[in-house]
């Protein structure tokens, strides 16, 4: 399983700490897949930090 797949585990799980680790660590991996940065800004969403997640889906535009 890929640190995206545990990612969006951990989140389907409501473990967001964990899966913002795997979806850090996906992004390290892969800086150029915007995967990482959709996954990333969903999870702040969902969390409430709506101001870094806007930032992150931003982000995956460049």
């Amino acid at each position: 399983m890929t640190m995206m797949e545990q990612g969006i585990q951990h989140m389907n799980e409501q473990q967001y700490e964990e899966a913002a680790k795997c979806f850090t660590s996906a992004i390290e991996e892969n800086p150029k897949d915007p995967t990482g940065y959709i996954n990333f800004g969903n999870l702040l969403g969902i969390v409430g930090d709506f101001e870094r997640s806007l930032a992150f889906l931003i982000k995956q535009l460049n």
